[in-house]
């Protein structure tokens, strides 16, 4: 899950490579394209600005449906070496890069993107896992929405700052706190809205007054610089636990609860799953 591979931007032979290249990767495949170096996308247009007979338009129009395919990638590249090069040398894993994908053939015998995309017949395992309940855990797994969408919904019917007898809930707090310091350092997101379902032991007064409390101080320690936080409270909510934006989402079957030794099944959302909440949170 959230797997990352770094392709060589001279692997893609025509339209049909980039078109199923760019349709295995993404926020509904729960698997991303490094962007490695930080100008790949421009690197891989000068690739085929030079092949022959391919619609420039139609490869624009698919690069910039697909742009959520990528993710930052820090690992060193020289341009003095081939893209080849550098992805073998760089020790790209030490940045959360899973495979290499180069072109076929190749000199370092590396697994080729034509082999990658036409010659395996596996199931995509990428889209969801069995994960520890730990906030590390959970950030991990939520961290790419970020880093494309400006605004992300937090929904859950069973998640509330406070316990039943009115203390705060520590440990969903923390994980409220950690969500909001990673979109705020994300270069990407502004807008963060938590869903609480209307509680039943106290007065909406009383439980607006409590969200607002503890939501403003989350914020206020989390020196918070651009990002907006706001919430709302919804007297009926249907079960699902989800954190998403309009372009992708996770569902987590046991919402955000950090419990030891225990794991929740998350999994990324497709664009069938993902529609309906968004019409109804959105």
């Amino acid at each position: 899950m959230n797997e990352i591979f770094a392709i060589d931007p001279s692997a893609p032979k025509d339209i049909k490579d980039i078109k199923a290249m760019f349709e295995h990767f993404g926020f509904s495949n729960g698997r991303f394209i490094a962007n490695y170096p930080g100008d790949w996308r421009q690197m891989l247009a000068l690739y085929v600005s030079r092949l022959e007979g391919l619609d420039r338009s139609r490869f624009t129009r698919l690069l910039d449906i697909h742009r959520d395919t990528l993710l930052k990638v820090d690992g060193e590249f020289r341009r003095s070496k081939s893209w080849l090069e550098n992805a073998s040398q760089s020790n790209l894993k030490r940045y959360g890069v899973e495979k290499i994908l180069a072109d076929d053939p190749n000199p370092l015998g590396v697994e080729t993107l034509n082999d990658f995309l036409w010659n395996y017949d596996v199931d995509n395992l990428s889209r969801g896992a069995h994960i520890p309940m730990t906030i590390e855990s959970y950030r991990h797994a939520i961290s790419p929405l970020f880093e494309h969408q400006s605004e992300i919904h937090i929904v859950d019917p069973y998640f509330q700052l406070r316990t039943e007898r009115g203390d705060i809930h520590r440990m969903k707090s923390s994980f409220v706190r950690d969500v909001i310091i990673l979109a705020d350092k994300s270069s990407r997101c502004e807008h963060l809205r938590i869903h609480f379902k209307r509680s039943l032991g106290s007065s909406e007064e009383v439980q607006e007054n409590f969200i607002e409390k503890d939501l403003s101080e989350i914020v206020e320690s989390c020196g918070v610089e651009r990002l907006s936080v706001t919430y709302m409270i919804w007297g009926d909510m249907a079960h699902g636990r989800y954190i998403f934006g309009i372009k992708g989402g996770l569902q987590f079957d046991y919402g955000f609860e950090i419990i030891r030794n225990k794991k929740n099944h998350v999994h990324w959302l497709s664009k069938s799953e993902l529609e309906p909440i968004v019409m109804q949170y959105i």
